[in-house]
């Protein structure tokens, strides 16, 4: 049976905290966002609050390229995709037919986070939002969620022949 990230099938990925449970840590870091597994978190420096540093739970901060007000965009768009209305999801997608699904639609120009992995990206089209990650390791081709506000925007990717679409 195939696996993957999404399969917990989770409205929202991510957790941002209320401000009254931010916390400064010794570091000089207050974590304002977390995953949904706790296992990935984001902070700023009260230094240079501008700036996002992110890390695994046990790991060390790395310093983000976006800033603060890119991040926040990045992930409401991120988000967007998990919350939408209405999703599918499919695993292991080949390299050709990934490629005509995602033709009509255009990448966003986000920088690169390293959760859920380094090198995922977000693609836009008419009426829809996609995710498209590498396959989970051991696996060949790409994982890809998409999400759209009414059905109809996801009616003619069932058509694709080899993918197994889950909704």
């Amino acid at each position: 049976m195939l696996t993957s990230r999404w399969d917990k099938r989770i409205n929202f990925m991510t957790k941002m905290l209320a401000p009254e449970r931010i916390r400064l840590a010794d570091d000089g870091k207050a974590i304002f966002m977390i995953d949904s597994t706790g296992d990935w978190r984001w902070c700023f420096d009260l230094a240079n609050p501008a700036t996002v540093f992110e890390a695994g739970l046990h790991g060390p901060w790395e310093k983000m390229a976006e800033r603060v007000s890119q991040f926040l965009v990045h992930s409401t768009v991120r988000e967007a995709v998990f919350g939408a209305g209405f999703r599918m999801h499919a695993l292991s997608v080949p390299d050709d037919i990934l490629r005509a699904i995602i033709a009509p639609m255009e990448q966003v120009g986000f920088d690169e986070w390293n959760w859920p992995e380094p090198g995922y990206r977000i693609l836009m089209g008419e009426g829809t939002l996609a995710i498209v990650a590498e396959s989970v390791p051991g696996q060949l081709g790409w994982d890809i969620e998409i999400g759209a506000f009414e059905a109809s925007a996801l009616s003619e990717l069932e058509g694709f022949s080899g993918v197994d679409w889950r909704k």
